[in-house]
């Protein structure tokens, strides 16, 4: 069975299921600078035996390599010109490769631009022809130097590839400076011209990389990989003779174009076996110290047991929440209870950014078991002083203390973001709302809570059945039903009473016509005419342009003054009545005539009440004299 690495490494040791290995030990002291000195400890595992089918600047000359604990330095002898031509080196480090590039994914980067790729891993292929490796030969990464510039502006673009998943990275430019990139530790390429092929065995300059066995997710027990080297020109029809392994011996350039090439009927082997030494690892040992022993380490990230941890055996604390993978692993850790040390847990999540309950209120944890560790929630009653004018509040999740992690909305609805946006929370009457976070899966739901029985209602609410808490003529037990809030008579605060509101967690909801609206006032102050605030405005006016009838106001129609301009906004109500902005030169004591501007409604619709609309005309000042108003009629 086969164990391969999945994560990021802090050293080199790794563990898998039973199986735990390091990388052996390689001595070597290799210097990444593109050259080949006899100081690095090369081992020469192929020279090319064909003299380049294309000129000496382009050659693909010699292959060695050298292992140095988990790196593997690679040295590929040779040059590519300026003119886009470029080296691919194709790398099979664990089951699972692939067998064939289509056609359109294998030509070069342009030379002067290398985040411009052509073909390769874009996945508009052709799936009927492309080039197809020798049997036995499955790469999983392929690496390409591709060349640009001339004379001493040579360049050297690094591209690297995932065959596998069909996705590529521009790694940068490695001619004047070293250059790393995921499983490239480091490389760095000098390019010089070659002599003769029988020179070839000695040339030192090339490209040079130091490849991580561990980032590339070599498997346990693995003595060899197999790699091929080719050249190819910009747009992959060059098909030389500058294969490495080599062609047989004298063979001229393969013919067709290296993007149709089957090495399947090629003579001869192009795969290099590369020699790597993995050595497995004391079971028994604790490598990282934490007091696991590596055995039941095993790194699948999957907490099943003590004896089957899921952890990474090279890392006391696996998910970085400052308590030690021992210590979660039998409870004794500062949190009191067992928990999942492949997932982090934090001493206290809190809620925050609402304005309505503080700055910052710690939630609890559900329980202290393997799923309910991770589940926050808190429960809080919003008062009529803390309801939102807007209807809504928004708030965020972080952790209260070192090391802290903020959460917020982010594209898919419910779920959290690190760093996220405010999380807005619909509020639109008092009572209890309830606040959930996960922070495992970082789910979240907020709102108005819906308490499963009448039980549950009145303990949350501290009232007792029988009573009509609120004075709103409904018993506290019979307000479990619509879930209002049974110590406001006036759930919504939108001034009528929940008795006589058919939504009433809904500012202003279910009032379609005058007796509805009215049946919340004293019934010798509920008609048309009254005036219940001594304000001026009837009832009725106060019903059609959607003011308090029991609190005063100014005016029905606020006037304001922009620049050469006033501007005249109202409420109206959405259906049922009708409205008319009137205009005259004089006072008419019989009907006006309708204005010629029309009323639209305003941009600001901020604090209307259910079922209206604020209304807005703009009216040029002049010298002439108008007079204006409004008309609702029910």
């Amino acid at each position: 069975m086969s164990h391969y690495i999945n994560k990021k490494w802090k050293g080199s040791v790794a563990c898998f299921g039973i199986i735990c290995f390091a990388t052996a030990s390689v001595k070597s002291a290799v210097v990444i600078d593109g050259q080949a000195t006899a100081g690095d400890g090369y081992t020469t595992l192929h020279v090319q035996t064909n003299a380049t089918s294309v000129d000496n600047r382009n050659a693909l000359v010699n292959f060695r390599s050298v292992q140095e604990n988990d790196i593997l330095n690679v040295f590929l002898g040779g040059v590519v010109n300026g003119s886009g031509h470029s080296i691919l080196l194709f790398i099979d480090s664990k089951p699972g490769g692939i067998s064939k590039i289509s056609n359109t994914q294998i030509a070069v980067i342009d030379p002067e631009d290398p985040t411009q790729e052509e073909y390769i891993n874009l996945l508009a292929v052709d799936e009927t022809e492309g080039m197809t490796f020798e049997n036995g030969f499955l790469p999983d990464v392929a690496i390409r130097i591709g060349g640009g510039g001339t004379g001493a502006d040579r360049r050297a673009f690094i591209t690297r590839y995932d065959l596998v998943a069909g996705t590529f990275n521009v790694s940068g430019e490695a001619h004047q400076a070293n250059l790393t990139d995921g499983p490239i530790s480091n490389t760095r390429v000098v390019w010089n011209q070659v002599g003769a092929v029988g020179s070839y065995g000695t040339f030192t300059n090339g490209v040079e990389m130091a490849l991580s066995l561990l980032t590339l997710g070599v498997p346990t027990g693995t003595t060899q990989l197999k790699m091929m080297a080719l050249h190819t020109d910009g747009i992959a029809l060059e098909a030389s003779n500058q294969v490495l392994g080599s062609l047989p011996a004298n063979s001229p350039a393969l013919g067709s174009a290296i993007k149709f090439t089957n090495f399947q009927t090629v003579v001869g082997t192009q795969t290099l076996l590369v020699p790597v030494t993995i050595a497995g690892l004391d079971p028994n040992g604790d490598a990282d110290s934490d007091g696991l022993l590596n055995g039941v380490e095993t790194n699948t990230g999957i907490f099943v047991s003590a004896s089957n941890t899921g952890t990474d055996p090279e890392d006391n604390d696996s998910d970085d929440d400052g308590f030690f993978d021992q210590p979660e692993v039998l409870g004794s850790s500062l949190l009191g209870f067992v928990s999942n040390p492949n997932i982090s847990n934090y001493s206290i999540v809190e809620i925050f950014n609402v304005p309505t309950i503080g700055a910052a209120t710690p939630m609890g944890l559900e329980s202290t078991s393997l799923t309910g560790q991770y589940q926050w929630s808190l429960q809080y009653k919003i008062i009529s002083s803390q309801l939102p004018i807007s209807g809504q509040f928004n708030c965020k999740y972080r952790t209260s203390s070192a090391p802290q992690v903020l959460w917020g909305s982010g594209p898919t609805p419910g779920v959290a973001v690190v760093s996220g946006n405010d999380i807005s929370v619909p509020a639109t009457a008092t009572g209890i709302y309830r606040f959930s976070f996960d922070q495992a899966a970082l789910t979240y739901a907020n709102g108005r809570f819906t308490f499963p029985d009448e039980a549950a209602f009145l303990a949350a609410y501290q009232v007792v059945a029988g009573i009509d808490s609120d004075g709103d003529g409904i018993q506290n037990q019979n307000e479990f039903t619509t879930n209002t809030d049974p110590t406001n008579a006036d759930s919504d605060a939108d001034g009528f009473n929940d008795n006589a509101d058919s939504l009433p967690l809904v500012i202003g909801g279910g009032i379609t016509g005058y007796t509805e609206w009215a049946a919340s006032l004293p019934p010798a102050e509920s008609s048309r005419s009254s005036d219940p605030d001594k304000d001026g405005f009837t009832n009725l006016e106060e019903f059609l342009f959607g003011t308090p009838a029991t609190s005063a106001t100014g005016t029905l129609t606020p006037i304001s003054r922009s620049g050469d301009f006033l501007i005249v906004r109202w409420l109206e109500r959405t259906a049922g009545m009708t409205y008319q902005f009137q205009e005259s030169t004089t006072l008419p004591s019989s009907a006006w005539p309708v204005s010629s501007v029309s009323p639209t409604n305003a941009m600001n619709q901020a604090d209307v009440p259910e079922n209206y609309v604020r209304k807005q005309v703009t009216l040029p000042i002049d010298a002439n004299k108008k007079f204006f108003r409004v008309i609702g009629t029910e």
